[in-house]
Order: structure tokens, then C-alpha cells, then sequence
């Protein structure tokens, strides 16, 4: 009895340190800590304490971006026989869920991993729970290209919220209300939702709230043409992100750096913005690339920047006889563009597939008629 007391005593203190480290994005130290949680419960013979460890040692090692690993200590917590607390085990279903769609699983798939989420709070007697589920039905919407149903899936999981465990915390949800009112071009909506947000009292995360809160307002800004800052938020989002260990966050945040420098015609702060992404992550956007290069030789050519978050359409080329002529780095510049956009054809169509849709690979089409059509300069 003594030893068992030394045990939980023991595994109190490393799940508060994990907690700790977490709460500052710290992840490798937390998951480490959450590991001799998880030993120690396995000494402990404590089936409650093990699900717990599962789902918090998944939820690091998503946030490093080792996904997969993720989805396999994830899984012994989806099955009916598992003891863990409730909390633990919808929190487990439902990162299994976030990491499906980032992957991607197919549609049909996530569908029903979301009804079974579903029908488990039906089951325990927590409908109040139920603003995850929302969140990641919006989610889905959104990966299918269907936006106002996204945002309309979002306000309503926010209106459904409560400051209680188990919880998204309150920036998860305004920050997806708020990039969907960007990404429509809800300019006041979207005003709207970061001024709710600042004045929101929760801050679980302090520095995750202010890294994507900066992400947010750079998108904004470059959406009312405001570049420099949109260029100050984004170095914002990333100087806070370079302070947690979130490597899937921090290419993110370079994204939209790098967009930002691009709106100011920042060529050499923008290409920095992508030599600093790891090649690991580089390779699943090579379409930000393309859209470097594609940007670079447009304003060779003396044509404006086209930030292609908010315009998948660009204006009609100067007659034939106002062309200048395509030097060879223009064209260099071109072929590249081709290249990483065809490379990016195969994870938009990947992507595309899973979730029944073709609105990547139409955006990308775009992008590779604009290259055919400069290269007749």
C-alpha cells in the first residue's frame, strides 16, 4: 500500500510537469514526462491512469508532427473495452479524428469515426461535450471545399462551449471561426470575431493564443491590403511559434511569412521563409514553392502580386505588343513553378480523392494555365 501511495505520488508530480511544459508548447520534455507517467501506471496496474497517458503521449507526439505514432497509442482508447475515464477517451476518439483529417482518411471513414463520437456522449449523458464534434464537422466541410457550411458548423460549436473539461480551448474555436470569415472574405465578420477573441478570459495557452491570434490578423491584413502589417503579425506568429517545439506550426507560420513578404515584393525574406521550413515537411508543400517562383517571375515581368489565399483567378495579361521579353531567368523561374505545382498536383489530388472533391487540383490548374500563358511572352 505504502508503495502504491509512493507511485501515484510520483505520477502526480510527472503529469503536472507535463502539463507545465505543454502549457509553454514544450512537447518533447512533456512527452518524455508523460511516458514515466504511463510506467508508472502500468506498475500501478491502473487501467484508468494507463488511457489517460495514451491520449495525453498522443496528443505530444502529434504536436511534434510523428502523427502516425500518434494514431497507434491513440487506438487501444477507441476500443469498447477500454476503462479510461470518459474525458480521456472522447479526448483520444477525437484526436484520432484531427489527425484522420490531416493525413488524410477518407471521408467516409472520418464520417463515421465522428457518429461514433457522437453516439459515445449519447451514451455516457454528455451532449454538453458535443462542440468537439461540431468543430470537426466543420472541419470536414472545410477540407471538402464546402465553406459557409464550415463556418456556419463553427459558430455553432463555439455557441456551444463550456468552460469545462474536456474542452477545445476557446482559441481553437475562434481561431477556425475567424480564418473561415477570412478565407470568405467576411472582412468585418472576421474583425468581429478577433475582437471577441482578445477579450476572451481564457488563456490555457498563452503562447499558442498569441502566435496564431498574429497569424490571424497577418491574414487579415494582407486580405485589406495592408502588407507591412500583415508582414509585422506573421513575424509575430513566427517568433512566438520558434519558442515551442511544434514543427508543423512553425512551417505553417513561415507559410504565411513568406506570403507576406511576397505582397511586399520581399523576394529574398520570402525564399528565406522557405529554406527555413525542414525538407521532411518541404515536400508536402511544394505548391508554396511554385507560387514563389510563379510570384518572382510575374513581377520580373512587371505584373502586380497576386496573393492566391484570396484570388484563384489572375487579371488579363497587357496586350502582345506592351510584352517584354521573357529573359532566361523568367523562364527558369517558370519551369520551376511548373515542376513544384505538378509535383503539388499529386498531394492536392490525394487529398482531393479522400475527401470527394477537386478543388485543389482546379486551384492548381490555375496556376499552370498562368505559367502556359506567360510563356508566350
Amino acid at each position: 500500500m505504502l508503495n502504491d501511495e509512493r507511485l501515484k505520488t510520483q505520477y502526480s508530480r510527472y503529469a503536472a510537469m507535463s502539463r507545465r511544459l505543454r502549457a509553454d508548447g514544450i512537447y518533447e520534455e512533456a512527452l518524455d514526462a508523460h511516458q514515466q507517467c504511463l510506467q508508472i501506471a502500468r506498475d500501478l496496474n491502473d487501467e484508468v491512469r494507463i488511457a489517460s497517458c495514451y491520449f495525453w503521449i498522443g496528443e505530444c507526439l502529434y504536436q511534434l508532427g510523428r502523427k502516425e505514432e500518434a494514431m497507434m497509442i491513440l487506438t487501444p482508447n477507441l476500443k469498447q473495452t477500454s476503462h479510461g475515464s470518459p474525458d480521456d477517451l472522447y479526448n483520444s476518439m477525437t484526436k484520432y479524428i484531427i489527425i484522420a483529417l490531416d493525413l488524410p482518411s477518407k471521408k467516409s471513414l472520418i464520417e463515421d469515426a465522428i457518429a461514433h463520437a457522437r453516439q459515445y456522449l449519447v451514451d455516457i449523458g454528455h451532449l454538453e461535450w458535443q462542440h468537439k464534434i461540431l468543430y470537426l464537422e466543420a472541419e470536414l466541410y472545410q477540407m471538402q471545399g464546402i465553406r459557409d457550411r464550415a463556418l456556419d458548423l463553427a459558430i455553432e460549436g463555439w455557441a456551444t462551449w463550456r468552460d469545462a473539461y474536456p474542452l477545445f480551448v476557446a482559441d481553437a474555436h475562434l481561431f477556425q471561426i475567424a480564418m473561415f470569415q477570412i478565407r470568405l472574405k467576411k472582412i468585418e465578420d472576421a474583425e468581429n470575431t478577433l475582437i471577441e477573441w482578445e477579450n476572451d478570459k481564457h488563456n490555457s495557452f498563452p503562447l499558442y493564443r498569441l502566435a496564431v491570434m498574429n497569424r490571424t490578423r497577418s491574414h487579415l491584413h494582407r486580405l485589406k491590403g495592408n502588407y507591412q502589417q500583415a508582414m509585422n503579425h506573421a513575424q509575430q506568429a513566427v517568433s512566438l511559434t520558434e519558442r515551442m517545439q511544434t514543427p508543423e506550426s512553425l512551417a505553417t507560420m513561415n507559410s504565411s511569412k513568406m506570403w507576406a513578404a511576397l505582397c511586399l515584393k520581399d523576394f529574398e525574406t520570402a525564399k528565406a521563409c522557405i529554406t527555413v521550413i525542414p525538407l521532411s515537411i518541404l515536400r508536402r508543400k511544394a505548391v508554396l514553392i511554385g507560387d514563389y517562383h510563379l510570384t518572382w517571375a510575374r513581377h520580373q515581368l512587371g505584373l502586380p502580386v497576386i496573393d492566391l489565399a484570396f484570388h484563384q483567378q489572375f487579371p488579363a495579361l497587357p496586350p502582345v505588343d506592351e510584352r517584354p521579353a521573357l529573359s532566361d531567368s523568367i523562364k527558369r523561374a517558370l519551369n520551376r513553378a511548373r515542376m513544384m505545382y505538378q509535383i503539388g498536383m499529386h498531394q492536392a489530388k490525394k487529398f482531393d480523392d479522400a475527401f470527394d472533391c477537386t478543388w485543389r487540383q482546379d486551384e492548381i490548374k490555375v496556376c499552370l494555365n498562368h505559367i502556359r500563358e506567360l510563356e508566350q511572352f
